[in-house]
C-alpha cells in the first residue's frame, strides 16, 4: 500500500459574479387641468389615476437593477447560512453507511486494481486524446462555478423562482462537496500515478468526479431522470478522463463519485422538503376591500 503524507492543502471554491441590468422607462403624457371641461371630471379623475398608476410602473422599471442587486445581496448574506444547515442534513446514519461502504469499496479497489489500471494506462496513456483533455477541463472549478454563478444571476434577471431555488441547491451542494473533498485530500494524502496535479500528492478522492456527480444528483431530484441520466453520463465520462490522463487512480474516481451522489441528493431533498410545506398568506380583494387567507400548497 501506497505511503501516505501529511501535509497542507489549500483550495479557493466559490467566486461572486455580481450583475447589473439597465432598463429605460417612458414618460407618460398627462392632458393639463386647464384643458379639461367640467362636464369631462369624471374622465379626468380616470385620467389622472391612470397617468399615476402609469408613473408608478414606471418608477418600478426604473429601479429594476437596485431590485435586482437587493436580491443579489440578499442571496450573498445568506449563502453560507445556508451551506451549514444544508451541511447538518448530510449528517445521518444513512449516509454514514453509504459512504461507509463506499470508503470500503475504494480501499479494496485500491488495493486490488490501482497498480493494474496504473499499468495499463502508461503503456496506453490518453487513449481519447484530445477529448479527456476537453472533459478534464468541464470537471475544473474554474469552468463549473462561472456556469453556475451565470445560472444564478439569470435566474434573478428573468425572475425564475424555481430555476433561483435550483440554482441556490446546487450552489450549496457544490460548495459542502467542495470543502468535504479538500477536507480529505489533506487528511489522506494520497500519491497519484503521476506528478501532474499537485506534484503527485492530494489524489484522494477526485474533486472533478465529486463536484460533477453533485450537480447531476441535485438535477436528478429536481427534473428526474431526463435531466439526471445524462447528467450522470456526464459525470461518469469526466472520471473516466482522469484515470486515461493518469491524474487519478481508480479508487480516488469511485469514492469521489459516490460522496458527490449522497451531498447533492441530500441537499436537494433538504430544499424540496423545505418547500413542499402548506403556506398560508394575507390577501385583500382589491374590488371588494375585504380581507382573504390564501392558502398555498404545492404539488
Amino acid at each position: 500500500m501506497r505511503a501516505v503524507r501529511d501535509s497542507t492543502f489549500g483550495v479557493a471554491l466559490i467566486g461572486c459574479l455580481v450583475s447589473c441590468l439597465m432598463i429605460g422607462c417612458q414618460g407618460v403624457d398627462v392632458a393639463s387641468h386647464h384643458e379639461i371641461e367640467p362636464s369631462s371630471r369624471h374622465h379626468a379623475s380616470q385620467g389622472t389615476e391612470i397617468s399615476v398608476i402609469n408613473q408608478r410602473q414606471s418608477n418600478h422599471v426604473a429601479h429594476k437593477p437596485l431590485s435586482l442587486r437587493e436580491d443579489l445581496k440578499k442571496d450573498v448574506s445568506e449563502f453560507w447560512p445556508m451551506v451549514g444547515r444544508d451541511a447538518k442534513q448530510i449528517v445521518t446514519a444513512r449516509n454514514a453507511a453509504l459512504l461507509g461502504v463506499a470508503l470500503g469499496g475504494s480501499l479494496i479497489v485500491r488495493e486490488e486494481l490501482d497498480e493494474d489500471v496504473r499499468d495499463d494506462t502508461a503503456q496506453h496513456p490518453q487513449r481519447w486524446g484530445n477529448a479527456s483533455e476537453f472533459l478534464g477541463y468541464l470537471g475544473n472549478a474554474e469552468a463549473q462555478v462561472p456556469i453556475l454563478l451565470a445560472i444564478h444571476a439569470s435566474s434573478l434577471m428573468n425572475d425564475d423562482e424555481e430555476l433561483h431555488d435550483v440554482s441556490k441547491t446546487v450552489l450549496s451542494a457544490y460548495a459542502i462537496n467542495g470543502l468535504s473533498t479538500v477536507a480529505i485530500k489533506g487528511i489522506a494524502n494520497t500519491d497519484r500515478p503521476t506528478d501532474r496535479w499537485n506534484d503527485g500528492e492530494y489524489g484522494f478522492p477526485s474533486f472533478h468526479t465529486s463536484s460533477s456527480m453533485t450537480i447531476a444528483a441535485v438535477l436528478d431530484e429536481y427534473y428526474g431522470p431526463s435531466a439526471g441520466v445524462p447528467a450522470y453520463a456526464l459525470a461518469g465520462l469526466i472520471g473516466w478522463s482522469r484515470i486515461d490522463q493518469r491524474d487519478h487512480d481508480l479508487s480516488d474516481v469511485v469514492f469521489g463519485a459516490a460522496m458527490g451522489y449522497v451531498i447533492g441528493k441530500s441537499v436537494a431533498r433538504h430544499h424540496l422538503e423545505d418547500g413542499s410545506e402548506i403556506s398560508i398568506l394575507p390577501s385583500v380583494d382589491p374590488s371588494s376591500g375585504s380581507v382573504e387567507l390564501l392558502v398555498e400548497v404545492p404539488y
